[in-house]
Protein backbone atom coordinates (compact mmCIF):
# COMPACT_ATOMS: atom_id res chain seq x y z
CA UNK A 1 0.00 0.00 0.00
CA UNK A 2 1.94 2.78 -0.96
CA UNK A 3 0.61 6.59 -0.10
CA UNK A 4 0.95 10.06 -1.38
CA UNK A 5 1.32 12.44 1.16
CA UNK A 6 0.29 16.11 -0.44
CA UNK A 7 0.92 19.21 1.54
CA UNK A 8 -0.41 22.81 0.19
CA UNK A 9 1.27 25.42 1.63
CA UNK A 10 1.34 28.99 1.59
CA UNK A 11 3.78 31.60 3.60
CA UNK A 12 4.32 28.33 5.87
CA UNK A 13 8.67 28.69 5.94
CA UNK A 14 8.21 28.44 10.00
CA UNK A 15 6.86 25.02 9.53
CA UNK A 16 7.37 23.36 6.05
CA UNK A 17 10.61 21.56 7.21
CA UNK A 18 9.76 20.22 10.09
CA UNK A 19 6.48 18.78 8.75
CA UNK A 20 8.54 17.51 5.66
CA UNK A 21 11.48 15.71 7.74
CA UNK A 22 8.12 14.13 10.17
CA UNK A 23 7.15 12.67 6.65
CA UNK A 24 10.35 10.71 6.07
CA UNK A 25 10.58 9.80 9.82
CA UNK A 26 9.90 6.31 9.78
CA UNK A 27 6.61 7.45 8.04
CA UNK A 28 7.62 7.12 3.97
CA UNK A 29 8.03 3.78 2.15
CA UNK A 30 9.77 2.54 -1.05
CA UNK A 31 7.15 3.61 -3.34
CA UNK A 32 5.44 6.61 -2.00
CA UNK A 33 5.81 9.93 -2.63
CA UNK A 34 5.34 13.86 -1.44
CA UNK A 35 3.71 16.35 -3.49
CA UNK A 36 4.28 19.76 -2.22
CA UNK A 37 2.27 22.39 -3.82
CA UNK A 38 3.33 26.01 -3.08
CA UNK A 39 -0.14 28.31 -3.04
CA UNK A 40 2.06 31.49 -4.41
CA UNK A 41 3.67 31.96 -0.82
CA UNK A 42 5.61 35.48 -0.87
CA UNK A 43 7.79 34.27 1.45
CA UNK A 44 11.17 31.69 1.56
CA UNK A 45 8.22 28.90 1.42
CA UNK A 46 9.64 27.46 -1.93
CA UNK A 47 12.55 27.55 -1.79
CA UNK A 48 12.82 26.51 1.31
CA UNK A 49 11.26 23.54 -0.10
CA UNK A 50 13.50 22.76 -2.89
CA UNK A 51 16.43 23.04 -0.51
CA UNK A 52 15.11 19.93 1.05
CA UNK A 53 14.01 18.04 -2.06
CA UNK A 54 17.69 18.52 -3.00
CA UNK A 55 18.69 17.49 0.33
CA UNK A 56 16.50 14.25 0.70
CA UNK A 57 16.94 11.91 -2.04
CA UNK A 58 13.42 10.47 -2.14
CA UNK A 59 10.50 10.94 -4.31
CA UNK A 60 9.57 14.77 -3.81
CA UNK A 61 7.26 16.13 -6.22
CA UNK A 62 6.87 20.62 -5.92
CA UNK A 63 4.13 22.66 -7.67
CA UNK A 64 4.41 26.19 -7.92
CA UNK A 65 1.04 28.32 -7.88
CA UNK A 66 2.32 31.56 -9.09
CA UNK A 67 -1.06 33.10 -7.13
CA UNK A 68 -2.78 31.78 -4.14
CA UNK A 69 -5.57 30.08 -5.10
CA UNK A 70 -6.96 28.77 -2.02
CA UNK A 71 -6.21 25.24 0.41
CA UNK A 72 -8.64 23.56 -1.70
CA UNK A 73 -7.22 23.98 -5.04
CA UNK A 74 -3.70 23.36 -3.94
CA UNK A 75 -4.49 20.23 -1.99
CA UNK A 76 -6.69 19.30 -5.03
CA UNK A 77 -3.69 20.07 -7.33
CA UNK A 78 -1.46 17.50 -5.18
CA UNK A 79 -3.97 14.93 -5.63
CA UNK A 80 -4.01 15.22 -9.66
CA UNK A 81 -0.56 14.88 -9.40
CA UNK A 82 -0.35 11.68 -7.14
CA UNK A 83 0.06 8.43 -8.31
CA UNK A 84 -0.67 6.32 -5.28
CA UNK A 85 -3.84 4.81 -4.88
CA UNK A 86 -3.60 6.24 -0.68
CA UNK A 87 -3.91 9.97 -0.45
CA UNK A 88 -2.86 11.66 3.04
CA UNK A 89 -3.56 15.46 3.48
CA UNK A 90 -1.46 17.09 5.91
CA UNK A 91 -1.16 21.07 6.04
CA UNK A 92 2.05 22.66 6.18
CA UNK A 93 2.26 22.97 9.93
CA UNK A 94 1.02 19.17 10.50
CA UNK A 95 3.89 17.06 12.20
CA UNK A 96 3.27 13.13 12.27
CA UNK A 97 4.04 11.30 14.71
CA UNK A 98 7.57 8.64 13.52
CA UNK A 99 6.25 5.25 12.53
CA UNK A 100 2.53 6.58 13.10
CA UNK A 101 1.59 5.79 9.23
CA UNK A 102 2.73 1.86 9.33
CA UNK A 103 -0.06 2.02 12.28
CA UNK A 104 -2.49 3.35 9.78
CA UNK A 105 -1.87 1.01 6.99
CA UNK A 106 -2.22 -1.67 9.44
CA UNK A 107 -5.89 -0.34 10.61
CA UNK A 108 -6.86 0.18 6.82
CA UNK A 109 -5.52 -3.43 5.94
CA UNK A 110 -7.46 -4.83 8.94
CA UNK A 111 -11.02 -3.17 8.59
CA UNK A 112 -10.72 -3.20 4.61
CA UNK A 113 -11.17 0.66 4.54
CA UNK A 114 -11.07 3.28 1.45
CA UNK A 115 -10.99 6.41 4.11
CA UNK A 116 -10.27 7.56 7.25
CA UNK A 117 -10.61 10.80 8.80
CA UNK A 118 -9.06 12.78 12.34
CA UNK A 119 -10.62 14.79 15.09
CA UNK A 120 -8.05 15.10 17.72
CA UNK A 121 -5.20 17.39 18.08
CA UNK A 122 -2.24 16.21 19.97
Amino acid sequence: MNISFVIPMFNAEKFISDSVHSVFNGNFFNGDELIIVNDGSSDNSLSISQQLQTKIDKDIKIKDLKTNKGGSTARNEGVSLSRNPFIFNLDADNILLPNSINKLKFFFKENSLDAASFRNLY
